[in-house]
């Protein structure tokens, strides 16, 4: 399942990607159930859990026999992408230098930490898919971009154990981690050089976990 956080007429509405479609849910749920029962957020849908991606297979399943459902369903021109989660209620947290030709070619054999290293981007620096970048001229001529994996955690937890691990993630999205490399050098850490605003394009689809081999 790949779900989407969109807009129609500059209504936010929470979609599945549906072949080469998108699924308004919550229309379709009205239509099909007549209620309406989904949040208007990707990530309050996050936090109900398995019960959001069940109540999800069952709109699926009805629209695979269900005769014209043009109300609910719209082509990507119809729509503007937002990001998944375009407010994370807290910092993104990065893991750094885990890439060695990276690390070496912001130092040396040296700069490969032999311990886990972390550091964070602000809520506040996210943007959507294909949204403008701001290069921040008048702070930096050294904006540089970093395509990662993030991983989404779905319900809170405490001291989890590592075979209990994937039981918190509830799924997948993408993200440019751009960076300031002059801001980073000067305050030798990362979160000013990594989290000035737009410098988060995040999406443009949430994954969830089941659709990962």
């Amino acid at each position: 399942m790949k779900f989407v956080l969109a807009k129609i007429h500059s209504e936010p509405f929470i979609g599945l990607l549906h072949g080469e479609k998108i699924i308004d849910l919550n229309k379709a749920e009205q239509e099909i159930f007549e209620i309406t029962s989904f949040p208007r957020s990707l990530l309050e849908c996050v936090t109900l859990g398995e019960k959001f991606v069940q109540d999800v297979i069952q709109i699926v399943d009805k629209i695979k026999n269900a005769d014209g459902h043009e109300g609910y369903v719209y082509s990507f021109s119809d729509v503007k992408i937002q990001a998944p989660i375009p407010r994370p209620t807290k910092n993104i947290f990065c893991v750094g230098k885990n890439y060695r030709e990276h690390a070496i070619e912001m130092g040396s054999e040296e700069d490969i930490p032999k311990h886990l290293m972390m550091f964070s981007k602000a809520p506040t620096s996210v943007i959507g898919h294909e949204d403008e970048i701001d290069p921040h001229l008048h702070i930096t001529s050294e904006l540089d971009y970093e395509g990662e994996l993030a991983v989404v955690i779905g319900k809170k937890g405490k001291q989890i154990k590592e075979e209990e691990a994937m039981n918190y993630v509830f799924g997948y999205t993408i993200l440019n981690d751009i960076t300031a490399r002059n801001l980073q050098s000067q305050h030798k850490q990362f979160l000013i050089g990594k989290s000035l605003d737009t410098s988060c394009p995040m999406g443009p689809y949430l994954v969830h976990k089941s659709a990962i081999k």
